[in-house]
């Protein structure tokens, strides 16, 4: 009778450990995968649960050996998969990194094109449109921003989302759309509503609840052996809405995170698709997360020269900052390397390609993102104003860290560029235009006009306005200049240089200052019409003498 009630007891007790087994595992959706901490862990507590219950069922006590046993394969499946053994292979995680000169892989940047707005700007931005929507806005919130290119355009994509479970259980079919930001031009914001004069709901997405759920939508559509990060909201160049999810596999124990493929889920239909990482749709940015690549870079940095007892020798490690940035139509993350306990300056940065996961260091030391900020936010401390986190482009073939400054309220007042190499060389302005004048001022008057380009001169060329046109950028008028003498450039003046640069006209006799450079595309730094010659007064003259 003893031994028939034990038996029932035991069969409701596996049945009651199965069903909270299925509910944990709904809840939390863990890979179905002994290489995830989360699962192996999970196995092993019920492993050693499920002895102690047979233990107080039965007589033979040998089931408790278990108990040891699993702690100890457990431990020891850690420390041998630890750097201590293993640390070639998480050295290689990143791949090999090769070495490249920095104006031969990104192009010199056009001064109107620069990204003016920044993550925290553009969701500023979005939540402003949302308020202009009325009611709408009390329902739904605005998401996470994701930088982009559609239809060669940078922007900000920010998706509208369920403010929490009344509004899912309210809106069932999905929010209303998204909101996309330029990149370049912070006027330009618009909030998508409709496809094809059909309207937009955003059924799938990280707010919802139950089968809505994003991750638990896409886990149960072939991904259940697999990891699924960076749930990133992202548009086709038709402004269809998907979710882009990054899968990976653990391939050193628990960590060692390699990306597979992605998982692209039509964020309306809720259509999932499976794709290796050859085989990703070319309109998808990112498959490679910045926290996967980042963390790649530091066990790259920490093994560098294998597992070391006590020292510090030789290591490196990310700079606590790392941005996103856009080159010919192609996505890096970018982020600087720094010696393990040295914050202020780096002894290079790196470059990787968020799609193919290619490596590319730069060697060059220099300062960090972080001493860059402090640099550009000293040169304006009399307005308080504070520099956002900086992106790295390209004037003039020299690394450059480009900032925004905003005031109290987060609104951008001012821009700034700082030399990676020697901080101390720091343009600010309130255009772009005004930034990268006074930049050029501080690299020739440093000395630095040597590495500017090949031939490290300021040239002053009179020539014959051949086509001129203009474009608003930023709240600044930019004109395009091509000239009969140059007709392969196209220089680009800001209306800030002169006055005189709303009434040329073609055929006009001009002179133009710009550094030198083999660029098709070069951002001149002072004009003249030399048809025309006003009489100055002498303040003018003395501002004028100043400036120089």
């Amino acid at each position: 009778m003893k031994k028939e009630f034990n038996s029932k007891l035991r069969v409701a007790a596996i049945i009651f450990f199965a069903l909270v087994a299925l509910c944990f595992h709904f809840i939390f959706l863990m890979p179905l995968s002994l290489s995830f901490f989360s699962t192996t862990l999970f196995i092993s507590i019920a492993i050693i649960i499920f002895s102690i219950l047979f233990s107080g069922f039965s007589e033979k006590k040998l089931v408790l050996l278990l108990i040891p046993l699993t702690i100890i394969l457990f431990i020891g499946y850690c420390v041998s998969t630890s750097g201590m053994f293993r640390s070639k292979s998480y050295k290689s995680l990143i791949g090999t990194i090769k070495e490249q000169e920095f104006s031969k892989d990104i192009s010199p940047i056009d001064i109107t094109q620069l990204p003016v707005v920044d993550k925290a700007y553009a969701e500023k931005l979005a939540e402003k449109k949302l308020g202009e929507a009325g009611a709408i806005g009390s329902q739904v919130v605005t998401g996470d921003p994701v930088k982009q290119i559609v239809k060669d355009k940078l922007c900000w994509v920010v998706p509208l989302l369920h403010s929490g479970f009344f509004s899912w259980v309210s809106n069932r079919e999905g929010t209303p759309g998204y909101i996309v930001v330029s990149a370049t031009n912070a006027d330009d914001v618009t909030f998508v509503k409709e496809l094809n004069n059909k309207p937009i709901s955003l059924k799938y997405q990280p707010n919802a609840f139950l089968g809505d759920d994003l991750k638990r939508h896409a886990y149960y559509k072939g991904n259940e052996f697999t990891g699924l990060t960076d749930f990133s909201f992202e548009i086709d160049d038709n402004g269809t809405p998907y979710w882009v999810i990054s899968r990976y596999k653990n391939t050193i124990g628990f960590s060692g995170e390699n990306v597979i493929g992605t998982c692209i889920v039509n964020a309306q239909t809720g259509q999932v698709d499976n794709y290796d990482v050859d085989n990703t749709p070319k309109w998808v940015d990112r498959i490679q997360p910045e926290e996967i690549i980042k963390d790649q870079l530091n066990l790259y940095g920490e093994y560098i020269k294998g597992y070391q007892w006590f020292t510090k020798n030789d290591k490196l490690k990310t700079t606590d900052d790392g941005e996103i940035i856009y080159d010919k139509g192609n996505c890096y993350f970018y982020t600087g390397l720094t010696s393990v306990g040295k914050d202020s300056a780096t002894i290079g940065f790196t470059l990787t390609n968020m799609k193919t996961h290619e490596t590319t260091l730069y060697k060059t030391s220099g300062a960090t993102e972080s001493a860059s900020i402090k640099s550009a936010e000293g040169k304006v401390q009399n307005m308080g104003y504070t520099a956002t986190s900086p992106i790295l482009i390209n004037i003039e073939n020299i690394p450059t860290y480009f900032t925004t400054l905003k005031d109290k309220d987060g609104i951008v007042r001012m821009y700034g560029m700082i030399s990676v190499q020697d901080y101390n060389l720091v343009g600010v302005g309130e255009t772009t235009k005004q930034a990268l004048s006074d930049y050029t001022k501080a690299l020739t008057g440093k000395g630095s006009s040597s590495s500017l380009n090949s031939s490290g001169k300021v040239n002053h060329e009179q020539d014959t306005v051949l086509r001129i046109g203009q474009e608003n950028i930023d709240k600044t008028t930019f004109y395009h200049i091509i000239v009969k003498e140059k007709s392969d450039v196209v220089f680009v003046v800001s209306s800030d240089a002169s006055s005189e640069l709303a009434l040329t006209q073609p055929g006009d006799k001009i002179e133009i200052e710009y550094i030198d450079s083999d660029n098709s595309v070069i951002n001149a730094t002072a004009f003249d019409n030399l048809e025309f010659s006003q009489k100055k007064s002498t303040t003018e003259q003395k501002i004028e003498g100043t400036k120089k």
